[in-house]
């Protein structure tokens, strides 16, 4: 690396070309196969442990003030598994717990052997491997959302081994499948949409060659392609974390410290209200709004069902997996009024990972959750400015997506976060340099 960009010379050489692969096949697998996201995650913890072993080397602290991070994190894991003796399902419960620990323990780890990489070849070609991963995966998701999933619909055509064993989310005509549901994409969007920071923050370090257009134009076209992949998806949460993470990244530019109040007024926020929110918005009967879309008018009934819930135990909330097992005994006698666009119901969570946690963990587990996003925020602050705002932008959209999106314990969903943190980590350190 020369003068704080990645070094264009980096992937010619042989050191660091197999590391970058890696970055790259994580990046890419986790835009292309979102249910693989655990696997890309675990697949970097594994590099990490063996280029540690490898170098003799010890891990560092990722981020400043990195100790109350980690702290925090292993307070919340133990409660996790605390919180398996009142679950309804404790064995369930047990295998969500064993799910969060581990997807913690992979991402503090990949994070701290990021952070005590010596800086040479080898980092730039980490940093070029996520970069090229993830404009790649970028580029198939839009063509895909474009063409209605045309390279999908090949590959189930050619091999229909391929096939899901249920074909509901697709019509297959003569033996030939000529459609594809387009939600099916929302979780690439997704992951498209939280991996954005990271890699855009990678792509501030790449070679300006000739007069600086890569550097000019590269991440500006791949910020446009992802835009206009989720503009015209179905996923309707990804339309609203996109513009926060953009809208908090110009904040962060142009006044700092204003962004970070914004971001960290919001998290607390999040987690403070998420209960009475949840009531008032039914009260005021906005899941009779037309001008909401379907499926948040059906989400203000299903939280306002659980909200209620969690007031019968406010304290250690009902158990973990207590929304899945409340709806598999009510769920299908549960009542729907006339006026109403979904029953009575929790559903198999809450669509809402603050509301799920106040249920299934009760106001300590929120408190925890709010404290290891404290402590995340203050370690983002004493971060150089080029990297808080990119870190700041990635935490306004992750905690939209969590606030709209998948459930607490869907194992992809919980990785999609430490994989971005882990790739963060990686954009950090290339923004300090990596000559070698």
């Amino acid at each position: 690396m020369s003068g704080g960009r990645l070094d264009d010379r980096a992937p010619g050489q042989a050191t660091g070309r197999a590391e970058g692969a890696l970055v790259l096949a994580a990046a890419l697998g986790a835009i292309v196969a979102p249910r693989a996201t655990p696997a890309a995650l675990a697949l970097l913890a594994l590099l990490a442990a063996v280029c540690l072993l490898r170098a003799r080397q010890s891990l560092a602290t990722p981020l400043p003030d990195a100790p109350w991070l980690a702290g925090m994190l292993a307070a919340l894991a133990a409660y996790g598994v605390l919180a398996i003796a009142w679950s309804p399902d404790p064995g369930n419960a047990g295998g969500k717990a064993v799910l969060l620990s581990s997807t913690l323990a992979a991402s503090v780890f990949a994070a701290g052997w990021l952070a005590s990489e010596r800086a040479g070849r080898r980092l730039c070609s980490l940093g070029q491997g996520l970069v090229i991963g993830y404009g790649i995966g970028a580029l198939l998701l839009l063509f895909e959302v474009v063409t209605g999933q045309a390279l999908a619909r090949l590959v189930l055509n050619v091999l229909p081994a391929l096939r899901p064993e249920s074909t509901k989310h697709m019509s297959i005509v003569q033996g030939v499948v000529t459609e594809i549901g387009p939600y099916t994409l929302n979780r690439n969007v997704a992951v498209a949409t939280l991996l954005l920071w990271p890699a855009l923050a990678a792509m501030r370090q790449w070679p300006a060659g000739e007069g600086g257009a890569i550097a000019r134009v590269l991440p500006a076209s791949i910020a446009a392609a992802v835009t206009i992949a989720v503009l015209l998806s179905e996923h309707e949460t990804s339309k609203l974390a996109l513009p926060a993470g953009f809208a908090i990244l110009a904040l962060a530019r142009v006044t700092p410290r204003l962004g970070m109040r914004l971001v960290l007024a919001g998290w607390v926020v999040a987690w403070l209200a998420a209960v009475p929110a949840a009531l008032l918005a039914y009260e005021a009967e906005l899941y009779k709004a037309r001008w909401l879309p379907d499926t948040a008018r059906a989400r203000i009934v299903l939280w306002r069902t659980t909200a209620r819930l969690t007031l019968e135990a406010p304290l250690l909330g009902s158990g973990i997996e207590a929304a899945r097992a409340h709806d598999r005994l009510y769920g299908k006698t549960a009542p729907r009024p006339p006026d109403h666009p979904y029953a009575l119901r929790t559903g198999r969570h809450a669509h809402n990972v603050y509301l799920q946690t106040w249920y299934e963990l009760g106001g300590a587990g929120a408190l925890l959750m709010l404290g290891v996003g404290l402590a995340l925020l203050r370690a983002i602050a004493r971060l150089a400015p080029p990297g808080r705002a990119y870190a700041l932008a990635a935490f306004a959209s992750a905690m939209a997506m969590g606030a709209f999106s998948w459930g607490l314990w869907q194992a992809w969903f919980l990785a999609l976060f430490g994989l971005t943190a882990v790739l963060a980590v990686l954009a950090r350190r290339l923004g300090e340099g990596c000559d070698g």
